[in-house]
């Protein structure tokens, strides 16, 4: 969810440790959180702000009150600069994840939040490092061919160092039965992608600090909320830049390497499409399109990005890979769209 607005009963007593833990678990599922609260809890509004809610309103709520924290927009900050008040977090984290361009996000984002960041571009990687290795928090990608994060997961814990490891799973899969799953198989928690800067702080802090006391991260400046942008103002474009840039944490050298790394990987995707399209059996098409799907969500590609979904779920959904032969000439044509649109960014 872009918002979550949480309102507590006006007879409810005040508990700081239930309330911290709600906090915890609300960040989870939104970047921002709202507060409505009974008027006696609001002497308690900025240590609730520091354990993780971005605003906190007096009930009975006013449109006029909460109509301004909806509309308005995040204050940018200058790309590379990290946010005030949030050092590095005293961690050794590893992310694991088949897709280099998914790899190359995260590392990036890590490396300014940790003390220590390992990747690793496949599972068996990763359990060999995890043998020997004591990690804090392991953050895995779920769909990777020959060994998947869920059985990779299995085998890390096997070793003493990582019988109690925080592992969380990244996937792009969105669905609650998905998600349960996740959890049910012994994942802590499920990151969704693409990946947001201030989810995953919030999901280090949560992990990676044992002093429940410890678990928020003190704010500076205005108090008000700052809900984060919307991920594209036109999803009908073959690339839109400013969608790149945010996907690609505001640093546009990044956000440069990131369509850099897509285009390089559009020719196999291309070929492979076009074999499908003339009726080739293809039985690993699909780990390609889910391959592409983890790219276009940081490099700004919304149409393509969109294409790669529907095509996922109605492979998933059982739909034979003959009968998308439309689907696969667009896809065609958008791939030959993005290379065009692309072209202008990185000569620049």
């Amino acid at each position: 969810m872009d918002i979550l607005l949480i309102g507590k009963p006006i007879t409810a007593t005040l508990s700081l440790p239930e309330m911290r833990y709600e906090l915890l678990q609300a960040s989870g599922h939104s970047r921002c959180i709202i507060l409505a609260l009974p008027g006696a809890w609001m002497v308690e509004a900025e240590l609730l702000k520091q354990m993780g809610a971005d605003a906190c309103l007096t009930k009975p709520v006013s449109g006029q009150r909460l109509l301004p924290l909806l509309q308005s927009p995040p204050t940018p900050r200058p790309s590379g600069e990290p946010e005030s008040g949030t050092p590095c977090l005293p961690l050794t984290v590893m992310a694991v994840d088949d897709n280099p361009a998914n790899l190359k996000l995260i590392g990036a984002l890590l490396q300014e939040q940790v003390e220590q960041t390992i990747l690793c571009n496949s599972a068996s990687e990763a359990v060999a490092y995890a043998q020997k290795k004591p990690l804090d928090i392991i953050l895995m990608d779920i769909q990777m061919p020959e060994i998947d994060g869920l059985r990779a997961a299995e085998l890390i814990r096997q070793s003493p160092l990582h019988a109690h490891t925080p592992i969380v799973a990244v996937t792009s899969y969105t669905i609650s039965d998905d998600r349960q799953r996740l959890l049910d198989a012994g994942m802590v928690d499920c990151l969704a992608k693409p990946i947001d800067e201030a989810m995953l702080r919030r999901l280090l802090s949560r992990y990676g600090i044992h002093d429940p006391a410890s678990l928020a991260t003190p704010r500076e400046g205005p108090s008000d909320v700052r809900p984060p942008p919307l991920p594209s103002g036109n999803k009908d474009v073959s690339l839109d830049w400013q969608l790149a840039l945010r996907q690609a944490a505001d640093k546009p050298d990044l956000a440069r390497e990131m369509l850099g790394m897509l285009l390089e990987f559009l020719p196999e995707i291309k070929q492979r499409v076009e074999a499908v399209a003339s009726g080739a059996h293809d039985e690993h098409i699909g780990s390609l399109i889910h391959k592409l799907h983890g790219s276009c969500s940081y490099s700004g590609v919304p149409r393509l990005r969109r294409l790669c979904a529907n095509i996922e779920q109605h492979l998933r959904s059982g739909v034979e890979v003959e009968a998308l032969e439309p689907e696969w000439l667009e896809m065609l044509d958008e791939i030959e769209n993005v290379r065009i649109a692309a072209s202008a960014w990185l000569s620049g």
